[in-house]
């Protein structure tokens, strides 16, 4: 910042702080063109982002602060002093020795973040012209020490202190044009004559803001009534620039669901429809999956320089195109490139061929091994298989067949597998009721009934509507098992499993089976090798034979860590503690219940209760 009517010439200096604040400026961080080319684009949530420039913030605050609460006090404050010697009497301090910044403001507020800057600045620049200025017995004796020499008698140094001090001329006011570095605010603080010296006209004031450049939104009811009141030591705005507008960001809007989820509706009697769980979405060829909204243009503003500042260019939104998926002619659409279903992963959408089959798979229709999704309207008869790699969905019931998608299962009548039928999904399994089959879901599992069934979830099993009973079999889940009444008051034995999935379990128990055979195997060729290793001799054969054993160990010992390590992987895969539970509304002994290891038989009947981890036991708490 330049000094209008500076008295001694010199540039002073403006500190760390303030190349600081140069960089951060007043608001938000306005970067040129070509720094927003060649930065890449952060990738942060709009969350991230704002609890980045919040803390930029607050430490810049800090910073502020710090500065202020080294000003602020009486000693080694430049404007403390000249405000002692325009009003004969120093400011108002606190019992630590410190004023408010509010007596150098026009109307005795406590100043704003920006004029908090600038009146830091300011003080710091005041060294050499006060000294100058309003403390001349200073200079004049440093004057007279450096002529006479530091070993003069002090008599002849004073004497000559007060000659030249006699001589002295006087100082008029100067007015001083403060600016923070994006020039969008331009602020006037006049300094007081001294020793006789005139006051300041509006001419001044008009000449401080010439020697700045400040040329646009100059305020000339501010400047007369600063000039009318002859107002020293107050920071008042004289000149208000344009603020430029930022850009705003182009954005993409979705008219299909990103996150496929289950969404039960209940009919008029209080069942749920599992036919139509609003899950399986289709699209035709040419249909709308987004629309894609172009970026505002930002709008420059301008300083009181005069100077364009620019805004922040809107950024372009990166549509989700994938797979049969494509971007209309105008750019401001993606389409279906086809009939079929709409996912969503990987950050894109993308469109999968759906089959259609109007009647039960059975022996007109056979197997099906698919790519993309299918809808079934019939049955899926006993001894039969549909695979797909995308959904999915069965309008009727399933025999004891096999089912795997790639994606979610749905099943609008239920499963009886006759013990044999298997339901598996990457996704979710929705099927009315699920009895004597194995079902599988990597992430959760929501039915009505579940009976003597192998159930597992890699996150949830919710049994809440309907009938929301689980009796016999095994249930497991990484998270939560919720049902109204588990078990029945025939006793059946009903077994819970959570913290894990009967995959992870049954993965672990191979394993742990694998290294005690390995083990028994690597034990019988280590005392194999061993007895080779006591011959004196080996012929060839031997000698071959021994190579084999000492080969063989090296593998059964990779193969034993190799088991060791994914066993750990899948402890460490577990969830923690806290986090898992049994919830339901009736519990009917008995109750095998296991959470992440720790094993409990229930033996009495309870109602309204969950059960959780904790300190290594599995206790129930309320409802």
């Amino acid at each position: 910042m330049k000094d209008a009517g500076r008295a001694n010439g010199q540039k002073p200096s403006r500190g760390k702080f303030f190349a600081f604040l140069r960089k951060k400026g007043s608001g938000k961080a306005k970067r040129s063109p070509e720094a927003q080319s060649s930065e890449p684009s952060p990738v942060l949530s709009a969350e991230e982002l704002a609890a980045i420039e919040a803390e930029r913030e607050r430490l810049a605050q800090e910073m502020i602060q710090r500065e202020i609460d080294s000003m602020v006090r009486a000693e080694g404050s430049r404007l403390y002093q000249v405000f002692q010697l325009h009003h004969g009497l120093p400011p108002v301090t606190d019992d630590k020795g410190c004023y408010s910044l509010a007596v150098f403001t026009d109307n005795n507020d406590l100043p704003t973040y920006e004029e908090r800057a600038l009146l830091i600045r300011l003080d710091r620049e005041l060294a050499p012209f006060y000294d100058y200025a309003f403390d001349p017995m200073a200079s004049v004796r440093a004057e007279s020490a450096a002529a006479d020499g530091y070993g003069a008698p002090g008599n002849e140094v004073e004497a000559n202190v007060r000659s030249k001090f006699a001589s002295r001329k006087s100082i008029d006011a100067t007015c001083r044009v403060l600016m923070p570095d994006d020039a969008l605010n331009a602020y006037l603080f006049v300094l007081p004559p001294q020793d006789g010296g005139s006051g300041f006209t509006k001419d001044d004031v008009a000449k401080a803001l010439k020697s700045e450049k400040v040329s646009f939104g100059v305020i000339d009811e501010c400047i007369d009534a600063v000039v009318v009141q002859q107002k020293y030591l107050a920071i008042v705005k004289v000149a208000e620039g344009m603020a430029p507008t930022d850009g705003i960001d182009g954005e993409i809007v979705d008219r299909f669901y990103r996150e496929v989820k289950i969404r039960l509706k209940e009919r008029a009697d209080g069942t749920i429809d599992y036919r139509d769980l609003g899950w399986l979405q289709t699209a035709g060829k040419g249909d709308v999956i987004c629309d894609i909204i172009p970026p505002l243009p930002q709008k420059d503003g301008k300083n009181v320089c005069g100077k364009p500042v620019p805004g922040k260019t809107g950024m372009e939104a990166e549509p989700p195109v994938g797979d049969g998926a494509i971007i209309s002619d105008d750019g401001s659409k993606i389409l279906a490139a086809m009939d079929g279903v709409v996912l969503f992963r990987q950050d894109c959408f993308h469109v999968e061929p759906l089959l259609t089959i109007e009647s039960d798979v059975d022996t007109g229709v056979g197997n099906l091994d698919l790519i993309g999704s299918v809808i079934i309207h019939g049955d899926i008869r006993g001894g039969y298989s549909v695979k797909a790699t995308g959904n999915i969905t069965v309008r009727g019931r399933v025999e004891n067949a096999t089912v795997k998608a790639g994606g979610s299962i749905q099943v609008g009548n239920g499963m009886n597998g006759s013990e044999t039928g298997v339901l598996r999904a990457e996704g979710d399994v929705a099927c009315r009721y699920i009895e004597h089959s194995t079902v599988s879901a990597g992430n959760s599992v929501v039915s009505d009934t579940i009976v003597n069934s192998n159930v597992s979830a890699g996150n949830a099993i919710e049994v809440t509507t309907g009938r929301a009973t689980i009796v016999g079999g095994r249930v497991a889940a990484r998270n939560r098992i919720q049902a109204q009444t588990v078990g029945n008051y025939g006793n059946t034995l009903t077994t819970v499993i959570l913290g894990e999935t009967l995959e992870s379990l049954e993965e672990k128990q191979e394993l742990t089976q694998k290294n005690i055979a390995l083990g028994k195997e690597l034990a019988e060729k280590e005392k194999g090798l061993k007895h080779f290793e006591q011959r004196p001799v080996l012929n060839p054969d031997a000698r071959k034979k021994y190579e084999d054993y000492k080969r063989a160990i090296q593998a059964l010992r990779i193969s034993i860590q190799d088991n060791r390590g994914r066993l750990d992987a899948i402890e460490r895969s577990k969830p923690p503690n806290t986090g898992c539970f049994l919830r339901a509304g009736v519990v009917h002994p008995p109750l095998e219940l296991t959470i992440s290891g720790v094993r409990s038989t229930i033996r009495t009947g309870t109602s309204g209760v969950r059960y959780v981890l904790r300190s290594g036991e599995v206790i129930q708490i309320p409802y």
